[in-house]
């Protein structure tokens, strides 16, 4: 009886992952979601450009750091990071006008070789008083180690 129900979903499916007389795939491959752990936000990052960094390893890590705190009085070391596991992705939203600026991830996925990090950034409500000072918003996230591209798909 066990081999109904797997008959069942192979034939659910309608092919398998390859098609074994052209040899390529049958159809496009499955969004897979990843897990992630924030580990740094706010609004008063050194990094002052809107865009995506990765650090793969401790050298890049340590840059990356080092840049983004260059506004923390006293500078705090840079969070440890298992690099044989892990790597950082940090978004930075590039300079805003004003307080009251956010970004987060909403979900990271591999899709098609591609890990797709969902970003959202949120600024004050029209008729909130914030303080008229520049800010840098920016998220950092642990995801699994991946060597491909890295992209952010923005809401």
């Amino acid at each position: 009886m066990r081999f109904l129900p797997a008959a069942c979903l192979v034939l659910a499916l309608g092919c398998s992952s390859v098609d074994h007389h052209e040899g390529q795939p049958c159809g496009p491959e499955p969004v897979v979601e990843q897990s992630y752990l924030q580990l740094e936000s706010g609004a008063a990052s050194g990094i002052t450009e809107a865009g995506v960094r990765i650090a793969r390893n401790e050298a890049e890590w340590q840059a990356l750091w080092a840049q983004h705190s260059m506004t923390m009085l006293p500078p705090m070391p840079a969070p440890k990071v298992n690099f044989e596991e892990l790597m950082v992705v940090c978004v930075h939203a590039g300079t805003r006008p004003t307080a009251g600026w956010a970004t987060t991830v909403e979900n990271v996925q591999l899709e098609a070789g591609t890990l797709w990090l969902r970003v959202k950034t949120t600024g004050p409500a029209p008729e909130a008083l914030v303080p008229q000072v520049v800010t840098a918003p920016v998220v950092m996230v642990l995801v699994h180690q991946h060597q491909g591209r890295v992209a952010l798909r923005q809401e």
